[in-house]
């Protein structure tokens, strides 16, 4: 896709966490009638988007519908026990959130999404973690990467997720047993890099 500015890290430099989701791709456990008071909507019910706007909901519509599926997949694998379990679950949950907001906020019909090829981290609690951390890691770089190409409004509304959106990094790698925030400022990812990141999880 094309380039939407901001420096790139590389995608080695992403698995090292550290990352802050900084751009609007949803709002996690906000309803579709919360999302006005979380700032999101205009009068008409969805967001008053710029042009650039839109072409960076449609990037994140994509990691979206990628980390939302890989959830629901590692859950109805059945493989996942404990604290592992639950955090699948309740990521999950505010992945679908996200994807909600994404699409309601784009207003367009579903599209038919990636297929995907996750297999490799479906066997256990470890390759599960594994894969999770990767991919929570690269969102969070890429929506950092482009925060300063969205309008105030939207990266205001989108604001009130990041805490939210820092801890499921931060989970994820101290299930990992890695130091949840080793780093005392975030890397931003490109879209291309981000890109290229995520084609290990497509099939």
């Amino acid at each position: 896709m094309q380039e939407m500015g901001h420096e790139s890290a590389t995608p080695a430099a992403v698995t090292r966490g550290s990352l802050l989701r900084r751009v609007a791709t949803g709002v996690a456990a906000v309803s579709a009638g919360g999302a006005a008071a979380a700032g999101f909507a205009s009068a008409s019910g969805r967001p008053r988007l710029t042009g650039r706007d839109r072409q960076v909901l449609e990037f994140a519509l994509t990691l979206e519908r990628l980390q939302t599926e890989f959830y629901a997949q590692a859950l109805a694998a059945g493989k996942l026990t404990g604290e592992t379990r639950q955090f699948a679950q309740i990521v999950g949950r505010e992945e679908r959130a996200h994807l909600s907001y994404v699409e309601r906020a784009l207003g367009t019909g579903p599209q038919k999404p990636a297929t995907y090829d996750f297999a490799r981290y479906l066997t256990g609690n470890d390759a599960f973690i594994g894969g999770a951390m990767t991919l929570e890691q690269i969102g969070l770089a890429a929506y950092n990467g482009q925060a300063g190409n969205v309008s105030p409004p939207i990266l205001a509304g989108a604001a009130r997720m990041i805490s939210v959106e820092a801890r499921h990094v931060a989970w994820a790698r101290g299930l990992a047993g890695q130091e949840p925030a080793p780093d005392a400022t975030d890397t931003p990812l490109s879209a291309e890099a981000a890109t290229q990141a995520i084609q290990p999880f497509l099939a």
